[in-house]
């Protein structure tokens, strides 16, 4: 028997098999050994580059050819009262499948319930804590999780490749919604396969290493997020709803920004509000194409757009449904495991909240407020934009933005997504951080009052407070902060205090009109 590598899809359950395949045309079907087996005609053509790049100029562009097959092969296996479609895909044959009847992570949990926790070749993740950043991190040798240096608290495994444990899945394992191997099978003994993925699938094994990956579960296209968008609308509309709100969803030069507006010759505001956007720009006739295709707009003070975001990217929501939470996320869509909320909620709901004394933010930006907050006592000092050279890589930091005669080292904020939210807390971890370094502290102290100096050489954490202050729009006692920003908060909160740092809140009030 010759070996062969498939890719292998599960369908979601309740699936009529007529749906699994597109309906377009071009795509034929015939039947093989009791399976459907569909596919497109194969057509030979030059590569794209031949007229692109060379203007069809070259003489063996005759001999340079390329050839795209796609096929699948539909395959139903019955398991006691359950019975699941398989999709066998071959060359580009997953084009053919229906994107919405996959079923999500199942190569994952195949891959992860098959490799050697120890022996990992490759992990793609997603931070959580940035809306755009995703990474392949591979390993010159065989890996665990922790040699791959990684925050499982902050990031989403969306794919896994490793050494096998298992003799039926062959030597490598790889999984994302597809699962990928190379081994001895054909036409007549695919089912034995299949059966013995399905048995992985259902296994929980994988908890033992990797339970982490179901803390957070990313939704893709499906009847779920449009039910969750229709459970949306529904908030938005309802002007009691408080459960709901707006934010710029990715960090941006908050000094380069004077106004933002719902609409390109809207009202001008200093911040977007649910409220706000509720009477200027909310029809009652409200859709989810509308949110997505209509934009925020942010403009300096020349008047020139810097940055412009879709209103459902502004969006920020959590949801209870089917005894589920659900969070809308710099426009996605993710699930919420509910011991894993409590956990991240207990750490941001009994941190300390800090008593200093502040103001109310009633300024054109961040660093006017700092200069004004430093300004109200004589045991502060403004610490904003002095930059202070860490020694990595030309890597220049902020201390902090106001710092307090007796050792509190105060971060301010305006309140913002959670990539920006997460920005100001990994802002005072690295800060706290490097005041282990002395040469960091000798710097410090260059620019501090004379008898204000931080410790040189007997330096105690423990005789300093990291202190977050977050402006927003609400008179909380407590900042409300994104779910995704008290992921980030829970690491953060915890590390910090584990160097000894005393960690604490400051809610500061939005007073500007």
């Amino acid at each position: 028997m010759s070996k062969n590598k498939l890719s292998i899809l599960l369908i979601k359950k309740n699936t009529p098999a007529n749906a699994i395949v597109k309906q377009q045309d071009g795509i034929q079907r015939e039947l093989i050994a009791g399976y459907q087996f569909f596919y497109k005609n194969s057509y030979t053509s030059s590569p794209k580059w031949v007229e692109s790049f060379f203007l069809n100029q070259l003489s063996c562009s005759n001999h340079l050819k390329t050839t795209s097959s796609a096929g699948v092969l539909i395959v139903e296996r019955n398991y006691g009262d359950e019975h699941r479609f398989f999709a066998v895909c071959f060359g580009y044959g997953r084009n053919l499948i229906t994107p919405t009847c996959i079923e999500e992570r199942f190569g994952l949990i195949v891959a992860l319930n098959s490799v050697n926790p120890k022996e990992l070749r490759s992990l793609d993740i997603s931070r959580l804590d940035s809306s755009s950043l995703k990474n392949r991190i591979q390993s010159a040798k065989l890996a665990g999780v922790a040699d791959f240096e990684f925050d499982v608290e902050k990031s989403l495994l969306r794919q896994a490749t490793g050494l096998s444990n298992d003799e039926e899945m062959g030597k490598n394992v790889s999984g994302s919604d597809s699962f990928t191997i190379s081994v001895d099978t054909d036409i007549q003994s695919i089912a034995e396969v299949l059966d013995h993925c399905y048995t992985k699938y259902k296994s929980e094994d994988y908890k033992d290493a990797f339970s982490w990956i179901d803390h957070i579960l990313p939704l893709k296209k499906g009847e779920l997020i449009t039910t969750l968008d229709e459970l949306l609308i529904e908030k938005i509309l309802d002007n009691r709803e408080h459960d709901i709100w707006l934010a710029v969803p990715e960090i941006i030069d908050w000094d380069d920004i004077s106004v933002l507006k719902y609409e390109k010759n809207g009202i001008e505001h200093e911040d977007i509000l649910m409220n706000t956007f509720r009477e200027e720009v909310i029809p009652n006739n409200i859709t989810i194409r509308f949110l997505k295709n209509n934009y925020i707009h942010a403009y300096n003070a020349n008047g020139e757009q810097r940055n412009k975001w879709s209103y459902y990217k502004c969006i920020y929501s959590e949801i209870e449904y089917d005894n589920k939470l659900y969070v809308l996320n710099a426009g996605s869509w993710y699930q919420i495991e509910n011991d894993y909320k409590e956990q991240i909620e207990n750490t941001y709901y009994n941190a300390p909240l800090s008593d200093i004394e502040v103001i109310d933010y009633n300024h054109s930006d961040e660093s006017e407020y700092n200069s004004a907050l430093a300004a109200t006592s004589s045991t502060y000092h403004c610490m904003d934009r002095n930059l202070i050279q860490t020694g990595m890589a030309g890597n220049r930091i902020e201390f902090c933005d106001v710092y307090e005669r007796s050792g509190k080292l105060i971060h301010v904020k305006k309140y913002g997504g959670s990539q920006i939210i997460g920005h100001l807390f990994n802002q005072g971890l690295v800060s706290a951080r490097m005041l282990f370094d002395k040469d960091f502290r000798a710097e410090v102290n260059n620019r501090l009052p004379e008898d204000w100096h931080i410790q040189m050489n007997e330096f105690n954490p423990e005789e300093y407070e990291v202190i977050y202050g977050i402006i927003s729009k609400r008179r909380d006692e407590r900042p409300h902060i994104p779910f995704f920003s008290m992921v980030v908060f829970h690491d953060i909160y915890h590390t910090l205090e584990g160097f000894g740092y005393h960690v604490s809140l400051k809610a500061i009030y939005n007073s500007r009109p």
